[in-house]
């Protein structure tokens, strides 16, 4: 099996399982990937949104996105996915209207129309992952690597998370901006496993980032029993998700599914959750733990605290939907030169606006979620429960 310079497209059915089983894939990626060439998409056929089946505050916006489906290699493949994604903004501010009970069945909708984003972005060459399956370890890598496999203090393997054009006292000025570098540790041990690297050595290191991240937490008051979520600011729950959402992955592929569970749902299995949800993103890639967790608890009989807790979970994150989509789409009509489709569109001081990439994020955990949670496989998905064609 030859996996060296291929990107997930040039991927087969085997290889993608070979992939995600043994080395290292994104879950939504996995999903995706499933979803385009196990599903029965009804591409070249018009189709129309059983309105009976979809909460009423939703129609007219799922029409926008139903109508351009036989358009998907029909038509210019540009102005396909700059139009899904821009519908796809105008649909996600109704779901501000959505109710907890209405949860259920538009994730199933957003689940069913996933093919149409998924499609769209493979046909105008837009990276589903924006590297290749096989990254080439660094120097870079390499050296955070080797500081992982030892026991080295924080402070000092920090230091090695600097790039060459950064000022380390900057870092030094704030204990929570330096543990955000540890998002760049998690990379390096991902692109380890990617090169096939010992898994007994791999443990350790993913086990020894996690110690000392508790440890420079507590000596810099970053967690605690008094805060919420045992954490200072809910802005934290990003490199908490790096670190326990691809450990997680990490120890599921090796099958220890004890510790996988206890990484998933480290400080996140609590009814409050989606009270500290804030941001769109960071919010389903917490939520994406969850599921995770779910698919390791429903071999062992089920867990109904969890199911309801990511019901819950999804309907924050829909909330969240909208208000972001207000955020995108002002800023679209203040700035009518930008192109929406862009990943991310840069903004002034170096801030980028996540556009094109994020309109596609729900469909993805919704596709993830219909496929764990409900037990749904990709080749069963009826698409026709949603749509007349």
């Amino acid at each position: 099996m030859t996996l060296d310079g291929k990107m997930v497209w040039d991927l087969t059915v085997d290889e993608i399982e070979y992939v995600y089983k043994n080395l290292h894939l994104n879950n939504y990626i996995y999903a995706a990937l499933n979803n385009y060439h196990k599903s029965r998409m009804p591409l070249d056929k018009v189709i129309k949104p059983r309105k009976d089946k979809i909460p009423e505050v939703l129609h007219k916006y799922v029409d926008n996105i139903v109508e351009l489906s036989p358009y998907l290699g029909n038509d210019d493949s540009r102005i396909i996915r700059i139009n899904y994604t821009y519908y796809s903004y105008v649909l996600f501010q109704a779901f501000r209207y959505l109710k907890l009970d209405d949860i259920r069945r538009s994730i199933e909708l957003m689940a069913s129309l996933a093919y149409i984003p998924i499609v769209a972005e493979k046909n105008d060459n837009f990276p589903l992952w924006f590297h290749t399956v096989i990254r080439k370890p660094d120097e870079r890598i390499l050296n955070l690597y080797k500081g992982l496999t030892k026991k080295i203090n924080f402070p000092s393997f920090l230091k090695l998370c600097i790039f060459n054009d950064e000022n380390f006292d900057e870092y030094q000025d704030s204990a929570l901006k330096s543990v955000f570098l540890l998002m760049r540790a998690v990379q390096s041990l991902i692109v380890m496993a990617e090169n096939r690297e010992d898994r007994k050595r791999l443990e350790q290191a993913w086990k020894n980032l996690e110690r000392n991240l508790l440890q420079y937490e507590s000596v810099h008051n970053l967690s605690g029993s008094e805060y919420k979520g045992n954490i200072f600011r809910s802005g934290q729950i990003r490199y908490r998700n790096t670190l326990y959402l691809y450990g997680g992955d990490f120890f599921r592929r090796i099958e220890d599914y004890d510790t996988a569970f206890a990484w998933y749902t480290k400080d996140i299995y609590f009814k409050e959750l989606p009270e500290i949800f804030r941001f769109y993103l960071t919010d389903m890639k917490t939520t994406e733990r969850l599921i995770c967790a779910y698919e390791i608890a429903k071999k062992r009989g089920g867990d109904p605290f969890l199911k309801n807790l990511i019901i819950r979970c999804m309907h924050r994150i829909f909330l969240n939907a909208a208000k972001y989509a207000d955020h995108i789409l002002e800023f679209i009509q203040s700035h009518p030169e930008a192109d929406i489709s862009l990943g991310r569109i840069p903004v002034e001081k170096g801030y980028k606006l996540y556009a094109g990439e994020a309109s596609r994020e729900i469909y993805l955990i919704s596709l993830l979620y219909h496929n764990i949670v409900n037990g749904i496989r990709y080749e069963d998905i009826d698409y026709q429960k949603y749509f007349e064609y």
